[in-house]
């Protein structure tokens, strides 16, 4: 009675800017994945619903996720229950207001609750890094300052972007010899791959997604081409080749290669 007694103080207390009302959010949603990247499906949640992560032990021993929609009022207690009382406690809650799907039994690691589309499958950190300060989710390759995945199948760049996005990344911005070199070794040969630059019309110019100019360049000789549309053009990068860069129309098929900061 305690227990419950101070959460419903906590819960009044939240600052409700941080947790707020939601109206058709999309969120991931899977049913006991081994890692919330490899959840790929969708659901469009409800009123004063948000996305949500949760890590747990199945009855094989196996750590396991579960990712979907979630009311607001519970992610307030329960996300608060961690902080204030610690695991336990939170299985005491589930217990009494448990949301549909859980069970009691069940071994908590990681509860996290976010308020954005899509944004429900980078919040419980599921790789821990060997050296350094950081990791880099499951899927992803790491480098010294960075994670990188490789997709080896073809998509449009539009549709290569929002891969990444969803994955909480973006297409990658190649700013160094060492970055690039990094990324030749990490490809698969023969294939060729979106990166996030693209012409500036207002600049005339070369620019990565991460705002940054293209400083660093590694074009095929005589490239990039003068062209009339450049704007529809973006920055694509062929594997284990000397000099990869080359422009290619941005409804072309290619492979893709996204990039995010350790975690």
């Amino acid at each position: 009675m305690v227990i419950l007694q101070l959460l419903v103080v906590v819960y009044l207390s939240v600052d409700t800017t941080a947790l707020g009302n939601n109206a058709d959010i999309v969120c991931h949603q899977c049913f006991d994945v081994a890692s919330p990247e490899d959840c790929q499906e969708y659901v469009t949640c409800g009123k004063d619903e948000m996305c949500f992560t949760r890590e747990f032990t199945n009855h094989a021993g196996k750590r396991g996720y579960h990712l979907g929609c979630e009311s607001t009022r519970t992610c307030r207690i329960l996300q608060n229950a961690a902080i204030l009382f610690g695991k336990r406690s939170v299985q005491t809650v589930d217990s009494v207001d448990a949301p549909r799907g859980r069970s009691s039994r069940e071994a908590h690691r990681c509860y996290r609750c976010c308020n954005g589309n899509l944004c429900n499958q980078n919040v419980c950190n599921t790789t821990v890094s060997n050296s350094g300060s950081g990791g880099c989710p499951p899927t992803f390759v790491k480098s010294r300052s960075k994670c990188y995945y490789v997709a080896n199948w073809n998509v449009t760049w539009d549709e290569a972007r929002l891969d990444c996005q969803r994955r909480g990344a973006d297409l990658v911005s190649i700013n160094t010899a060492e970055e690039q070199l990094f990324i030749q070794n990490s490809t698969r040969p023969g294939l060729d791959f979106w990166t996030g630059g693209y012409y500036a019309p207002a600049t005339r110019g070369w620019e990565w997604l991460d705002g940054t100019n293209v400083d660093y360049t590694a074009w095929y000789p005589s490239y990039p081409r003068d062209k009339t549309n450049e704007y529809e053009y973006r920055i694509a990068v062929r594997s284990r080749t000397k000099y990869n860069w080359f422009e290619s129309i941005k409804t072309a098929s290619h492979s893709f290669i996204c990039e995010m900061g350790h975690i």
